[in-house]
């Protein structure tokens, strides 16, 4: 399954870049704010959980799951939550 994995993001990383650098600097920096403002929101203002991100902020199908994770989004969505944990315990 890490084999798997590993391919999956070499290719997602190969696919995402190519299209990334396909745009123009103005182009990059629109769809950068724009994942970032849903991020934003999804994780602070909403506290969904990854699922809900991919599926009800992203609309995106069952098959991103493995695509974000392989990508490190589950890792970033984890880490966010337990830093809001650790800040509610220290209150």
């Amino acid at each position: 399954m890490d084999d798997e994995i590993s391919i999956l993001k070499e290719e997602l990383i190969n696919e995402s870049s190519m299209f990334f650098n396909s745009l123009n600097k103005d182009e990059q920096l629109l769809v950068f704010c724009e994942v970032i403002r849903r991020i934003y929101e999804a994780e602070f203002q909403e506290g969904k959980t990854y699922r809900g991100i991919l599926y009800d902020t992203f609309e995106f199908k069952e098959d991103a799951y493995l695509k974000a994770q392989a990508i490190g989004f589950l890792e970033i969505h984890n880490k966010l939550n337990i830093c809001r944990k650790n800040k509610l315990n220290e209150k």
